[in-house]
């Protein structure tokens, strides 16, 4: 006997029900036959059921003989609740099949408890409270068949790094490190069928004015960090334009976008201009009557420069 892997999550599946501070447990395993089904010690098979803790330690302990669809319930009074990025809290689920005090199987998950529903038309709440949702569109099966596992983990922290909550699906994705590394970051998982009048945006598309990494997924555009400025806290500034290219241009509009209150512009080193006006900070007439200028950005000990070089017209 052992778990049968092709079956729903993988051969361990654990549903839960929040209220009045406890989970309703719900533990289902599968089993498949193999050739030698015979005990070793000549006592019954049984599936013992773990929850575990971040610290590794046992919060639910439970056990039924074995067959090939084994169902239990149980209780846990007082779960650490799953918050999304602010608390993306994961309890380890473990499911042994034993012949006496013999392990022939194990197989693990990941579970977080939380309670989502809908609070108005446009609005959801989260554990009870008002949860807002920032959603990127992602198209992750094709990146599945195109660069593999490393590259959408690689993709899933930069979404998680701009303050979004949410990752929007086209349509399901049978691919269960996905869901699992979402679950990790905090990052709840949508389908773009169901409207849900969140904020929602390309998180890459090399032709589209508002993707967020360019085509090859190497380098952040500056929407990028726009969407930075408006749902993170993080202090950052971030000066637009280092890629454009000026052509004898004695004058030029400047755009910085950050999350603080009042960013300074300095040209060589030089104040030029404060303002308040976060997150899109965009100040005209910079001077630009060098070939090389740098100019600068500063909030507090938040800072960026760029080099602007002027290409000479033939």
């Amino acid at each position: 006997m052992r778990f049968d892997k092709e079956a729903l999550g993988c051969g361990l599946t654990l549903y839960s029900q929040l209220e009045n501070s406890k989970a309703e447990l719900v533990f289902t395993a599968y089993i498949m036959e193999t050739e030698d089904n015979q005990t070793v010690s000549g006592k019954e098979r049984k599936v013992e059921f773990c929850v575990l803790d971040r610290e590794d330690r046992e919060v639910v302990l439970i056990s039924i003989p074995a067959q090939q669809v084994c169902t239990v319930r149980s209780l846990l009074i007082y779960p650490h609740l799953w918050q999304s990025v602010e608390d993306p809290y994961l309890y380890r689920v473990r499911a042994l099949l034993l012949d006496g005090e013999e392990i022939l199987d194990e197989v693990t998950a990941y579970h977080a408890f939380r309670a989502m529903d809908r609070e108005t038309w446009d609005g959801f709440r989260l554990n009870e409270k008002p949860f807002h949702l920032k959603g990127i569109r992602y198209e992750a099966d094709a990146l599945k068949q195109e660069t593999g596992g490393d590259q959408l983990k690689t993709d899933l922290k930069l979404i998680r790094e701009l303050g979004a909550n949410t990752v929007c699906l086209s349509g399901s994705l049978d691919w269960p490190d996905f869901y699992q590394i979402c679950e990790e970051l905090g990052l709840l998982i949508w389908y773009d069928g169901e409207k849900n009048g969140s904020a929602e945006i390309p998180l890459f598309a090399g032709k589209e004015e508002y993707a967020l990494l360019t085509e090859d997924h190497l380098r952040r555009r500056d929407m990028f960090f726009y969407y930075k400025a408006c749902w993170t806290q993080d202090p950052f500034v971030y000066l637009c334009g280092h890629a454009r290219s000026y052509e004898g241009e004695r004058l030029a509009t400047v755009q910085v976008y950050s999350n603080q209150k009042k960013i300074a512009l300095y040209v060589d080193g030089v104040l030029f201009e404060i303002k308040e006006s976060s997150p899109c900070f965009i100040y005209d007439n910079v001077p630009l009557e060098k070939a090389q200028t740098i100019i600068s950005a500063q909030a507090g000990d938040c800072y960026m420069a760029i080099t602007i070089k002027k290409s000479q017209r033939m």
